[in-house]
């Protein structure tokens, strides 16, 4: 399995965040985020992707489930790194 992250406008301005399949290279499925993802971190041990968006916001997409499983708000001024360490 590869993670791929895309920038794909729509007529709602949403942003995704895509699921290859690495054999067939197959789009596997599509996690809608609705800001600009600037950056992105990926712990192993956890399956946690980290995104970073433009909108000050971290979320926490699982690898697993495919799903934003966390969304962590309140920064006041951009991200510009982010470490994931495992428990």
């Amino acid at each position: 399995m590869c993670a791929k992250a895309t920038s794909t406008r729509s007529l709602s301005d949403l942003w995704s965040f895509q699921f290859f399949d690495f054999h067939t290279t197959k789009l596997e499925h599509v996690v809608q985020i609705p800001s600009a993802i600037a950056s992105l971190t990926f712990q192993s041990d956890s399956g946690l992707i980290a995104l970073i968006c433009d909108d000050t916001t971290v979320r926490l997409v699982d690898m697993q489930t495919r799903r934003v499983v966390r969304e962590l708000r309140g920064f006041r001024g951009r991200l510009l790194d982010m470490v994931l360490l495992p428990v």
